[in-house]
C-alpha cells in the first residue's frame, strides 16, 4: 500500500471522524481539483483504502486525499479570495508541514495528535487581498517529538471570499401623500448592500407602471444609502408608485364644488365656510361665482367628510370628499326657525320638543328651545308640511304648517289635561245636571 510511505504507524489507534465544516462565505475545494499541483511523490487514498488500512470507516472530505512521507514534497494550490484554511489529517504518526502564500512563509502546521482525526481545519490566512494567490504546502521531513512519523496527508482547502454586492430596496416614503395640482412630491427609499463588496445598483422609479427616472446608487458593503426622486403632476388623480419592489401612491387634488339651495338653485356670489364637524364651520373656503362654484386645491379637504355653511349661517350641509377631489355638488339646506309659545303667548323656554307628521305620532326629537323658546333646524322633512309637536313631558301639544325651508314659524302649543283631572270634570257635570233638573221640578210644582 503506497500510503505506508506516509509513515503512519497504525498501532492501537482511536479514530475520530469529524464532519466537514464549511463556514458561510467559504468554498471547499477538494484535492482532486486542477488548482492543486502536486510533485511526484504524493499518493492518493480513498475511504475504502483508509478503511482497509485502519480497520474503521474513513471520513475523508470528498472521499479522497493525498499524502506523502517524502521530505521537500509540496503541493501548490492556486485560489482567489481573502482567506484560506487547510483540511488535513492529524494522527500519532504524522509530521510537520511548512506553509507559504505567494512565497511568504506562514506558521508551520504540526499534524501530530494523540488520536487520529479526519478533516482537521487549520486556518492559514484571513486578511489577504481579494485577488489570486498561491498556497504552498511542503512536507518538511520534521515532526513533533511525540510523533512516530513525519508524513502528511492533505484533504482539501476552504477558500473564503467576500460576498458580492447584493441589493435590497426598502422603506419607501412618499411625502406629501396628497398635493395640489403642479405641486412637488418627494419619493425616497433605502438601498442596502448586504454583500461585502461595494457595488452600484440602478434604482428604477415607475409611476403608473411607466418608468419615469433611473438613478445609480453606489453602496459600500454592509451599508445603506438613501435615494430620492421629485415628481409633480398637473392632472388630478391617484398615482401608483413603484421603486423596485416597493409600492405606494400619492394623490393630486383639486375639487370644484357647486353649491345649491334645497330647491337646487345655485347659491351664487355667496361666501362659504367649512369645518370637519357640524357647527364647526369656521374656515373660509371662498366665494361662489355666478354658477355657485368654488375651485380649491386645499388638500385638507381630501378623504374627508366636510361640513359647509353660508356666511349668514342660513344654509348648511355636508359632503364626502375623495382623495383626488374632482367635481362635487353640495346641496345646502336653509334653516327654519320655530318659536314655541303657550296659549298665553309665553315662550316655552329650555323645553325639549318632539315632532311627527300626524297627531299622536310626535316621536322624533326636534331639539331644545333656547331662552326665547326658539329652535333652528335644517331638517328638510319639516318644509311644506303640517307638523305636529309636543313637549317631552307631554303637557303641551299643537300643530302648525311649516312653509319652505328658511322660513320663521311660531307654534302655539295648548295645554293637555292630565288624565287624573277627568273624573272631577264628570262629577261637576253630573252635579250641575242634577241641580238643573231639581230646579225645574220645583218650578213646576209651584205653578200647580
Amino acid at each position: 500500500m503506497k500510503l505506508l510511505r506516509i509513515g503512519i504507524v497504525l498501532v492501537s489507534l482511536m479514530l475520530l471522524a469529524m464532519p466537514p465544516v464549511v463556514e458561510a462565505g467559504e468554498t471547499r475545494v477538494e484535492e482532486t481539483d486542477p488548482s492543486f499541483v502536486w510533485t511526484q511523490y504524493w499518493d492518493s487514498a480513498n475511504n475504502a483504502q483508509i478503511a482497509e488500512l485502519l480497520g474503521v470507516p474513513g471520513n475523508l472530505s470528498g472521499g479522497t486525499a493525498k499524502g506523502t512521507g517524502s521530505g521537500a514534497d509540496n503541493v501548490e494550490i492556486t485560489f482567489s479570495g481573502t482567506g484560506i484554511a487547510l483540511i488535513h489529517l492529524t494522527a500519532p504518526s504524522t509530521g510537520i508541514a511548512q506553509v507559504k502564500i505567494d512565497g511568504v512563509s506562514y506558521d508551520d502546521i504540526d499534524m501530530y495528535s494523540s488520536d487520529t482525526v479526519f478533516q482537521v481545519k487549520t486556518v492559514i490566512a484571513t486578511d489577504l487581498t481579494n485577488t489570486q494567490h498561491v498556497l504552498t504546502i511542503i512536507c518538511s521531513g520534521q515532526k513533533n517529538p511525540a510523533s512516530t512519523g513525519h508524513g502528511i496527508l492533505i484533504d482539501a482547502v476552504d477558500v473564503s471570499a467576500p460576498f458580492p454586492a447584493a441589493f435590497t430596496v426598502s422603506d419607501l416614503t412618499i411625502s406629501p401623500a396628497t398635493v395640489g395640482v403642479g405641486q412637488s412630491v418627494t419619493i425616497t427609499a433605502d438601498v442596502t448592500n448586504s454583500g461585502d463588496l461595494e457595488g452600484t445598483h440602478t434604482v428604477v422609479l415607475k409611476i403608473d407602471d411607466v418608468v419615469v427616472e433611473n438613478k445609480d446608487v453606489t453602496v459600500a458593503g454592509g451599508a445603506t444609502e438613501n435615494v430620492s426622486f421629485t415628481v409633480n403632476k398637473d392632472t388630478v388623480g391617484v398615482y401608483q408608485v413603484a421603486v423596485d419592489n416597493q409600492t405606494g401612491s400619492f394623490a393630486v387634488f383639486r375639487v370644484t364644488l357647486t353649491f345649491r339651495d334645497w330647491q337646487r338653485n345655485a347659491l351664487t356670489n355667496t361666501s362659504i365656510y367649512y369645518g370637519f364637524s357640524s357647527g364647526q364651520e369656521t374656515n373660509y373656503l371662498g366665494t361662489t361665482d355666478n354658477e355657485g362654484k368654488i375651485t380649491s386645491d386645499n388638500t385638507e379637504l381630501a378623504n374627508q367628510t366636510i361640513y359647509f355653511k353660508t356666511s349668514d349661517g342660513k344654509c348648511t350641509g355636508s359632503t364626502s370628499m375623495s382623495a383626488a377631489g374632482g367635481k362635487v355638488t353640495v346641496d345646502l339646506t336653509e334653516k327654519t326657525t320655530l318659536t314655541f309659545r303657550d296659549r298665553q303667548g309665553n315662550a316655552l323656554a329650555n323645553t325639549s320638543i318632539y315632532y311627527g307628521l300626524s297627531s299622536g305620532q310626535e316621536t322624533n326629537y326636534l331639539g331644545t328651545t333656547d331662552n326665547e323658546g326658539k329652535i333652528t333646524s335644517d331638517n328638510p322633512e319639516l318644509a311644506n308640511q303640517t307638523i305636529y309637536f309636543r313637549t317631552s313631558d307631554g303637557k303641551y301639544a299643537g300643530s302648525t304648517f311649516v312653509g319652505a325651508a328658511g322660513s320663521e314659524v311660531t307654534a302655539e302649543l295648548t295645554g293637555v289635561p292630565e288624565i287624573s283631572e277627568f273624573p272631577i270634570l264628570w262629577v261637576v257635570a253630573a252635579v250641575t245636571i242634577i241641580a238643573v233638573a231639581i230646579g225645574a221640578l220645583l218650578l213646576v210644582k209651584k205653578r200647580k
